[in-house]
Formats: structure tokens, sequence, C-alpha cells
């Protein structure tokens, strides 16, 4: 996705968010809750980044987009695309980082209620763009996500990512070409569609 791509998602994002809230505070107890045999989420992610070599802290927004095949009610193989834009730069620059993480999701689904916590391990690439007065530079690096969150059905199509909290790594260089280690804080909510599952009581 481009920066404007980006803040597009990012829009559309946070009215799905107000109408998710609203939709967990008038929807009914359930009684029971079946395995959906695939999700997709939309959520706004913001992002708490720190540099091994005192670099300082930087923050980004954006937004993340997931999509999740279950085997097993336990069991899921996930793909997680993200757009984030650096705030706070100044003098003219601009950065945007892209993640492209895939790996396993572990599920806590119980039969009787509607709350469903996960874990999840995932692996992949992030690219990040720099923009200033006269330069472009780009630069991949290799990234790890480990984290967790819960979800909360709402319907028997659509359940709530209350929150997604994760760490993730990252390792670009230093203005002087060193590689140095990014300790990220990616903090996610957002709506997810459920497809193949049933809630009973619930349509």
């Amino acid at each position: 996705m481009r920066p404007r791509h980006v803040e597009r998602v990012r829009r559309a994002a946070l009215p799905l968010l107000v109408a998710a809230g609203m939709l967990l505070m008038c929807s009914p107890a359930s009684q029971c809750q079946d395995m959906p045999k695939s999700e997709g989420t939309l959520s706004y992610s913001y992002m708490r980044g720190y540099a091994a070599d005192n670099g300082g802290t930087y923050n980004m927004g954006g937004a993340s987009t997931s999509f999740a095949i279950n085997l097993k009610p336990w069991l899921g193989l996930v793909q997680d695309y993200g757009g984030y834009s650096f705030t706070g730069l100044g003098y003219g620059l601009g950065s945007t980082m892209y993640t492209y993480l895939y790996g396993p999701r572990f599920s806590l689904r119980r039969p009787e209620g509607r709350w469903t916590p996960f874990g999840q391990v995932l692996l992949g690439a992030s690219h990040i763009n720099v923009k200033g007065s006269g330069f472009t530079a780009t630069e991949n690096s290799f990234a790890v996500a480990a984290g967790g969150g819960v979800d909360f059905a709402v319907s028997r199509h659509f359940s709530v990512r209350v929150a997604q909290v994760e760490y993730m790594r990252t390792r670009f260089d230093s203005v002087n070409g060193t590689p140095v280690t990014q300790n990220n804080f990616r903090f996610s909510a957002g709506l997810v569609v459920r497809l193949g599952t049933n809630i009973n009581g619930v349509h």
C-alpha cells in the first residue's frame, strides 16, 4: 500500500471501530460458539518503537488487515499485512513502514460464551520508505511478531477485535549504515468477519 492508501484504510477503519463498539454494547449473550472456517480482520493499529542503539523512540499510526484459515478449533494459519506512517518527524521528512507476516494462531474457544482469546507468532518481512527534500530511500528487513488478543462475537458473521497487543522486531540500518534492532510494540483493534460459522441463538 502507498501512503495515501494507508491513510484511506485508516480513515475507513475508524468508523468500523465505532460501529463495532455499538454492536458490542447492544448485543445479547450467546450460548454456544462454533469454530469459523476462516476470519478476515480490518484494524486500526498504533505502533510504539524503540531503537536498540539509543536512537530514541518513535510513533507510527496506520492500519493492518489479516486473513486466517482455521484448521482446528485451537489452530489457525494467519496472513497479516500492515501499513504505518511515522509521526512527528519534522524537517520535511516522511516515512512509511509496511509489514508482511505469516504464521500460526492458537485460540481458546469455549463451548459457552463469545470471548475468544488467542496468541500468535508471525514471521515475514518489513519494508520502509523515507522521503525528504530531494531524496528517497527504501530498505527491507526481516520481521517477527509475537503476541495475542481477544475477540468478542457480536453476531453469526461478525466479531469485534477488542484488543491485540504484539511485540514486533525489525532490523533496519542506522544513518551510518550499521544494522540496528528496532523493538516495536503494536496495539490494534478492529472488526472481524467470520465465515463458515454458527453461534446458537444469534442470527
